[in-house]
């Protein structure tokens, strides 16, 4: 394995690096840090990288025009590889015969990201038109093939990422709504997350491993943020729309509540003095689908809530091929138990990953996960 310069040890977490026509670019040795993330919502995956180098040729393909291949996994038999494009570098001398080189940049779907494009789909629904559009860049992963509309989708001379964004906002389904990520491996996967709620975790976060292809240990001390302040001003209390049918001269009213749908409560955090606030006016007419607008509510109001409570763990060692929108479970120590095993009833359950970091630094591997759900248990 070493004789192949892959990075890494067998079982924990391999790495290899080949850009352009240079295979193994990057030597063990040579590696200072790398770190590949992925978040959940339409983006692409980011990266940095940081190694010092002997070689000269190897400026000559560091660009854009060029792609990163960057191949990764626990194990020689279950790899994966994923396309980066370098989008900034820098580098200076480091000693007398060695450069350093500092790389940022994302997943390598420049033409998603940046090419402008006209077309007008055939009627279908918003999920079936965004599944045609990311099939062109990715793996998609949908556990939903139609969504309850269907109408001629537009897409202006605007970006495959922005056509996107549009119709996967005003995608309908009836009492739930649409999450969607972009793994670093490639994956484009959408949620109906009410659907998606009715199947089992992937993963469990857990001191106490009775099943260890799905129990993940994690390190002491996990960060627990609500930012509820902000998100509730923003969506929280509801923004009501009022949307004027350019067909019949008629109007009607938005308006969007938000519910728990994982927490264990019954209300989400939010003051009773506050009341309703207003979104800018709408217009729609016989070329969209009846609930256009209501399925922006929705599927901002819901998503949005979501990033009420954000909790920051990580795990060291080990590569895991957990991804964005994993359904996850969540078991934190009450520290009133003195010892005995019994789980926080405010801040243990079901989660949703909101963000995957995963890092190498000095020979040493560590992935950091952030769960996301619209509140903690029982508010009172």
């Amino acid at each position: 394995m070493k004789g192949s310069y892959i990075i890494g040890t067998e079982g924990q977490y391999l790495y290899k690096f080949k850009v352009g026509d240079i295979e193994d670019a990057i030597l063990e040795e040579e590696l200072q840090l790398f770190t590949l993330i992925e978040e959940a919502g339409n983006v692409l995956p980011t990266f940095q990288l940081i190694f010092n180098t002997l070689r000269e040729d190897i400026f000559q393909v560091l660009h854009e025009g060029q792609i990163l291949e960057t191949t990764f996994g626990r194990n020689s038999n279950a790899l994966v590889t994923a396309p980066l494009s370098p989008t900034r570098m820098q580098t200076g001398k480091s000693g007398e015969f060695k450069r350093q080189i500092i790389l940022t940049g994302v997943y390598g779907a420049l033409d998603y990201l940046s090419s402008s494009k006209m077309m007008i789909t055939t009627e279908k629904s918003g999920v079936a038109a965004v599944k045609d559009v990311v099939s062109k860049h990715f793996k998609p992963i949908f556990n939903v093939d139609v969504s309850q509309d269907k109408q001629k989708w537009i897409q202006p001379q605007q970006t495959d990422k922005k056509f996107v964004n549009e119709v996967w906002l005003h995608s309908y389904i009836e009492g739930s709504f649409i999450a969607c990520g972009i793994s670093s491996d490639g994956k484009f996967i959408l949620k109906d997350i009410k659907k998606d709620l009715k199947q089992p975790y992937a993963w469990k976060f857990t001191n106490d491993i009775k099943d260890p292809n799905k129990d993940l240990t994690y390190d002491p001390d996990p960060f627990i943020e609500t930012n509820t302040g902000f998100i509730n001003n923003f969506t929280g209390y509801g923004r009501e729309r009022i949307v004027y049918n350019l067909e019949d001269d008629d109007q009607l009213s938005v308006l969007e509540t938000v519910d728990p749908v994982i927490a264990m409560t019954k209300q989400l955090a939010k003051s009773d003095a506050v009341s309703k606030r207003f979104a800018a006016s709408g217009m729609q007419n016989e070329n969209v689908h009846s609930n256009y607008w209501k399925a922006y509510h929705r599927n901002m109001s819901h998503l949005t809530a979501f990033g009420n409570v954000k909790l920051t763990l990580s795990f060291h060692g080990v590569f895991i091929p957990i991804r964005v929108l994993d359904q996850v479970m969540f078991l934190d120590d009450d520290i009133t138990s003195q010892g005995k095993s019994r789980s926080s009833e405010f801040n243990s359950g079901v989660y949703y990953v909101a963000k995957v970091s995963r890092t190498i630094a000095n020979r040493q591997f560590v992935t950091t996960v952030v769960l996301c759900r619209e509140s903690l248990n029982q508010i009172r």
